[in-house]
């Protein structure tokens, strides 16, 4: 079983996708895929999906979830004409005394994979492996869809989605940098354009952004971006850019040589 969480949650087996029931039914899965192999307690599950408004039906409605969830799994199992205890759900999502759990070895995470090719990624940089650190960030920004579980609203979730999501403009940031330092300004303009954009507060991608046009010998354009910036977020957060972003800035306006930009650490402050 394949379950998709960076984008709209979505469940395949078989290359097949199951029709999951509604938005509480993705959370519960969701929620459960993101501690594969470690059970998740009925009380937690109860305050993910009815907040602190839990209705005396809650865990009856619960299990019904869970039941239907293992419905899907039995239907699909008998239309690939197996006959295993999978066909009843159990060999994926098991029931403990206090909680539920996915099992680890028969269900595979797209986070999971996500956060392996980062591992992968850190370990090339290590060893100086820029291209081969690119790529494979590559491969992992290319497994999301858009925002992390944007299809469920509830406030016990959106949390969660919301830091997943920041490791995905983390490794956004990173990849630029290191496309940067592989003379690739262009491609990184280009594909930061459209972050800064739906990330406006995003001081490292602004910075990035800065840099990359900087380098394409667009200075005006760099500190344009600057300023639209600054005064967005003297705006909205009544604050001042960071000082990274400033010494970025200064470094354009200097007329710096573009590779005494390369290193320049920004913070990020959403």
């Amino acid at each position: 079983m394949e379950i998709m969480l960076l984008g709209t949650v979505e469940v395949t087996m078989g290359g097949v996708s199951l029709r999951l029931a509604g938005e509480r039914q993705k959370a519960l899965i969701g929620r459960l895929a993101l501690e594969k192999g470690k059970t998740v307690p009925t009380a937690t599950l109860l305050g993910v999906l009815w907040g602190e408004s839990v209705p005396l039906t809650a865990r009856t409605k619960l299990q019904g979830l869970v039941s239907a969830f293992r419905r899907l799994i039995r239907d699909q199992v008998s239309r690939q004409g197996g006959s295993s205890p999978a066909a009843g759900g159990g060999d994926y999502l098991l029931t403990h005394g206090h909680g539920y759990e996915l099992a680890a070895d028969t269900v595979q995470v797209d986070i999971d994979v996500f956060d392996h090719l980062v591992m992968r990624t850190r370990q090339a940089q290590q060893a100086g492996l820029r291209e081969a650190a690119s790529a494979l960030l590559e491969q992992a920004l290319d497994l999301w869809r858009g925002p992390a579980l944007v299809d469920v609203c509830l406030p016990g979730i959106r949390g969660i989605a919301e830091a997943i999501d920041e490791r995905w403009l983390l490794a956004v940031a990173t990849k630029a940098e290191i496309d940067l330092a592989l003379g690739r300004a262009e491609a990184v303009a280009a594909e930061l354009s459209v972050w800064v954009n739906e990330h406006p507060l995003h001081e490292r991608l602004r910075a990035l952004l800065m840099q990359s046009l900087y380098e394409c010998g667009r200075r005006a354009d760099a500190l344009r971006l600057y300023r639209a910036g600054r005064e967005m977020i003297t705006t909205e957060l009544g604050l001042e850019p960071s000082f990274e972003l400033q010494r970025m800035h200064q470094h354009i306006l200097a007329g710096d040589q573009p590779g005494s930009l390369n290193g320049i650490r920004v913070g990020t402050r959403m």
